[in-house]
């Protein structure tokens, strides 16, 4: 708008003149534009920031991150909890839901609403059985008709309406045409309510955010089913023997990483003798665990023909390749407590340790020895004295290996802790991983321990390499 003087010339009369220019459509187009380059943004730091990992829990919180408070003022993230299979959604069931993720930029009491339930049910004609149904985000005011469809327990209500949100935004999470719950946003009366491009943008995000969630859920699966599979595999009860105390432990590797293919035995052989054997093979999930399973019976059933250690990793890395797995690693120990004498093979495994009751420790690392599976090399035997009191440990690569940490230091923190050990040989193992592990592991970690209990009698002859 701008005025101007009428400045009397000729016979007119004095004046003020004036200009209007209705500028809404363009200010209203401005507004518009700059809403939807916003919501663009969000959309591609949502895109950048949802499904960093295969981990439904952070899944769900990246969805929940990336909402508030930018595009609202709550938000929670629910998964369904299937009762039946198939996996199939029926609008005519109550649906029971597990919330993994909630956030909100409200004070109290709008903490305690998103954050307070962790199993929530809604009975059949709720709002959330609608967005199912149909597929489609959809928004809803906070009144009594949303409370009486969707929300069972009457102090959930009034929580909701002392919380300050004014309407709800509810987006199903729904990929390759299975249900995987919803997500829902929420607005306070200092925001507008949620637009139709509002409702397009939190359809795009819940979408992204159902796809990284069900890869996330399959890769759970593949992992459980490994998991299974390799403790189904694993000795359920380690052979026993007078002549040594035996503690064991298996750690499998963070939610992270994928299960690898350690494994371990104690097999009683005749006369009173023991083996004890530790092995990796090279890989992960469901195909190392496969494997796995097939060395520990191999190795079992060669160590019960009393076959010398290194003809044994000969026969086991025949094994190997007949059977296509590409490499593992492996470390055999044939003890005979009548004689105090303990014949060592190694496959390319970490080397075993001696821990005497004086505290001293030894690494029994001169066993020569290529990793099964590369074939046409010749295994060496060693032969060790054993007396009463001494502790071996066998132990796998993920006790002492981690990114950025050398292989021979973690070795040498072994060989500290080892020395430092008290108590009980089940305590002895408690100690090492929870000192060499402090955050867990990374990797599959297997320790085993094996202390002399009783010897028949001594020999005084010196230790000798068979193949030097």
């Amino acid at each position: 708008m701008s005025f101007f003087p009428l400045s009397q010339a000729g016979d007119t009369r004095p004046g003020v003149g004036g200009l209007l220019v209705d500028v809404t459509d363009r200010e209203q187009a401005i507004v518009e534009a700059t809403a939807g380059r916003q919501r663009l943004a969000l959309l591609d730091r949502a895109a950048a920031r949802i499904g960093t990992t295969l981990d439904v829990d952070v899944t769900a919180r990246e969805l929940v991150e990336a909402a508030v408070p930018e595009f609202a003022d709550a938000s929670v993230v629910e998964i369904v909890e299937w009762m039946d299979e198939p996996e199939v959604f029926d609008a005519a069931l109550p649906l029971v839901t597990r919330r993994i993720a909630s956030g909100t930029s409200l004070p109290p009491p709008a903490p305690e609403l998103v954050g307070g339930l962790e199993r929530v049910t809604y009975p059949p004609g709720s709002t959330i059985h609608e967005t199912l149904r149909t597929g489609l985000p959809v928004c809803v005011p906070v009144n009594d008709e949303f409370m009486t469809r969707t929300v069972i327990h009457q102090a959930r209500s009034q929580l909701l309406i002392d919380s300050g949100l004014t309407c709800l935004l509810i987006a199903p999470l729904i990929a390759r045409g299975t249900v995987q719950g919803i997500t829902m946003f929420g607005r306070s009366a200092a925001r507008p309510v949620f637009t139709e491009q509002d409702l397009s943008l939190a359809g795009e995000l819940a979408s992204r955010a159902a796809l990284c969630l069900d890869n996330a859920r399959l890769y759970s699966q593949v992992q459980e089913i490994a998991l299974t599979l390799q403790r189904a595999l694993l000795p359920t009860a380690l052979a026993t023997s007078p002549s040594l105390r035996i503690a064991h432990r298996y750690l499998p590797g963070s939610h992270l990483t994928e299960v690898g293919g350690d494994w371990y035995d104690v097999i009683d052989l005749p006369g009173d003798r023991v083996a004890l054997v530790v092995g990796d093979v090279m890989g992960h999930g469901v195909p190392a665990a496969a494997a796995m399973g097939r060395l520990r019976i191999t190795a079992k059933a060669l160590a019960r023909q009393s076959l010398e250690p290194d003809v044994l990793l000969r026969e086991l890395d025949a094994c190997v390749l007949e059977a296509g797995i590409e490499l593992a690693t492996c470390l055999y120990i044939h003890y005979d407590p009548a004689t105090g004498r303990a014949r060592i093979a190694n496959a390319g495994h970490p080397p075993p340790l001696v821990r005497e009751p004086n505290g001293t420790v030894r690494i029994i690392d001169d066993v020569p020895g290529v990793p099964l599976g590369v074939g046409g090399f010749p295994f060496g035997t060693l032969e060790i004295e054993l007396q009463e009191g001494d502790i071996l440990a066998l132990y796998t690569d993920g006790l002492i290996e981690s990114r950025g940490k050398d292989i021979d230091v973690g070795i040498g923190a072994l060989r500290t802790r080892l020395a430092g050990v008290t108590g009980t040989l089940e305590e002895a193992a408690d100690s090492i991983l929870t000192h060499l592990l402090p955050a867990g592991p990374t990797d599959d970690t297997v320790l085993l321990l094996a202390q002399v209990t009783e010897r028949r009698h001594s020999s005084a002859s010196t230790p000798t390499d068979d193949d030097a």
